[in-house]
């Protein structure tokens, strides 16, 4: 006898991802960000180009928005990759989420980036996006979060092994005009 999965489609994925984010970030608008939104999301990275310095060696690019909204892993679609917004009250973005589901393989999910803007850093506002998204991810039964962090990002790294993600591999790649290590952080969602 087969076994039959029913496919979810992917807006009542997301709308499952959001909730526990919305609920941990009471008094932000928590949204999927859209093309329309790929200029509030260019103004974030070039309000705060520390990152993109660090990381890269120079300021964000003028299509640094769109490339986080065509990013894809080899062998993923669309239909896998989600993009949150954090909005303050006043509509303007904050922080920004970019994932991938099931990659690199099933049950894994993979942040491409959360960008906080740097007057909220320190705050809570990244732990409170974690812990928002580990509960939706293990509602759509995500078993593993995954990250890659520059070594030279050492902030972000620093965060990631305080909140329980363990290192996984290291590589040396080529970003922008610098030479990284690549960290590979994972970590098992509780169930």
């Amino acid at each position: 006898m087969a076994v039959v999965m029913a496919i979810r489609p992917r807006d009542a994925i997301f709308s499952d991802l959001l909730e526990p984010l919305r609920r941990e970030l009471a008094g932000y608008r928590i949204a999927e960000l859209t093309p329309d939104d790929g200029e509030q999301l260019q103004a974030l990275f070039e309000r705060n180009p520390g990152y993109f310095r660090d990381v890269f060696g120079s300021s964000p690019g003028p299509a640094e928005a769109q490339s986080t909204y065509s990013g894809l892993p080899e062998g993923k679609e669309y239909a896998d990759k989600f993009l949150v917004g954090c909005f303050t009250e006043n509509d303007v973005l904050v922080a920004a989420l970019d994932m991938i589901r099931n990659y690199p393989v099933e049950g894994t999910w993979t942040i491409g980036l959360i960008f906080i803007d740097e007057s909220l850093r320190r705050t809570g506002l990244a732990t409170r996006l974690l812990e928002g998204l580990e509960s939706g991810i293990r509602a759509q039964g995500g078993r593993v979060l995954r990250v890659g962090v520059a070594f030279q990002n050492e902030r972000a790294l620093n965060f990631w092994l305080n909140r329980g993600f363990e290192e996984k591999r290291r590589i040396q790649v080529r970003m922008g005009s610098r030479e990284n290590a690549l960290i590979t952080l994972e970590k098992t969602l509780k169930t």
